[in-house]
């Protein structure tokens, strides 16, 4: 048996994905829109991951700020001074 460094346990399948990140089966769908962030990928048809670059991917986005860590729609708009006026005609 080839012995494996902590972290190098591949989960196959969207259960098994969602059972160690969610604590639960039942959450599987929740995974494939995951699959880019955490850096999964397919193996034989299945969705597949790594516990530690899982692990590596939810560290880092623990220390990003928060606004690089919400999705476009989620962030606050910029700060805008309001309507613009339509500028006089001239000689008033």
């Amino acid at each position: 048996m080839i012995p494996r460094e902590p972290g190098a346990v591949i989960l196959r399948g969207a259960k098994a994905l969602a059972s160690y990140l969610f604590g639960d089966e039942k959450h599987y769908k929740a995974i494939y829109p995951l699959a880019e962030e955490l850096g999964l990928f397919t193996l034989g048809g299945l969705i597949c991951g790594r516990t530690g670059t899982i692990d590596k991917a939810l560290a880092a986005k623990e220390r990003a700020p928060l606004a690089d860590r919400l999705p476009m729609r989620h962030r606050p708009a910029p700060h805008t001074r309001g309507p613009r006026r339509k500028p006089s005609p001239k000689g008033e």
